[in-house]
């Protein structure tokens, strides 16, 4: 446990996109577990001089074990928040982008399946161009089998088309991954904070600092 690990958990904070939808979430969580963090340096560069090497060890131990339990459930809890706004943004999309396959969905399935290779992806900039939702869902929104596509041509039309009519949307996705970088990094960083001092009857005070004794 060092002040190196303390600068890098106060730095990945600052990191933080504030236009990440679940930025606000994130930046609870992480400052809760950073004052943990910080009481945990607390209590390991400041034992209790009424009390044992080994006793402090293990009250330090204990603390280290709570800060592992509420880490696992601050990373399940940061998923699950960046998981919903990942969902919600992609509704958000696809309502922008108005995906819905219209009646007519097979037949333009059928005269896309005939057009040249050029003639498909000129068909791709009008119907975005016009933002012609149903044209292109009837396109993205079935399996690429049906289309003469590949399954990753079907994506990319989709998503050009997405960003092509709700523009800040990618903007969002960008800061929610931006956000998940953030905070599995920060989260490796709480992980190593918490991991115990082996031995823990074996352990002496040496320059204020907990020393394993071989």
């Amino acid at each position: 446990m060092t002040s190196t690990q303390l600068r890098s958990i106060r730095a990945l904070i600052q990191r933080i996109p504030s236009d990440a939808p679940a930025s606000a979430k994130a930046m609870t969580i992480l400052t809760k577990l950073e004052k943990e963090v910080i009481g945990i340096t607390s209590l390991a560069s400041k034992p209790d001089p009424m009390k044992s090497d080994a006793a402090n060890a293990m009250i330090l131990n204990a603390e280290k074990a709570r800060l592992r339990d509420l880490a696992s459930s601050s990373r399940s809890e940061l998923a699950a928040a960046i998981s919903s706004a990942r969902a919600t943004v992609d509704t958000s999309r696809g309502k922008a982008g108005n995906l819905t396959q219209g009646e007519y969905a097979a037949e333009i399935r059928s005269v896309f399946r005939g057009l040249s290779a050029a003639e498909k992806a000129q068909f791709i900039v009008d119907a975005t161009k016009a933002r012609d939702g149903q044209s292109i869902a009837a396109i993205v929104e079935a399996p690429a089998v049906l289309t003469g596509l590949t399954t990753e041509q079907v994506a990319g039309y989709r998503e050009h088309y997405l960003d092509s009519v709700a523009p800040s949307s990618r903007h969002e996705r960008n800061a929610n991954d931006d956000l998940q970088a953030v905070c599995d990094t920060a989260m490796d960083v709480f992980d190593e904070v918490a991991q115990p001092i082996a031995g823990e009857m074996n352990i002496t005070m040496e320059q204020g600092v907990f020393k394993q004794v071989a």
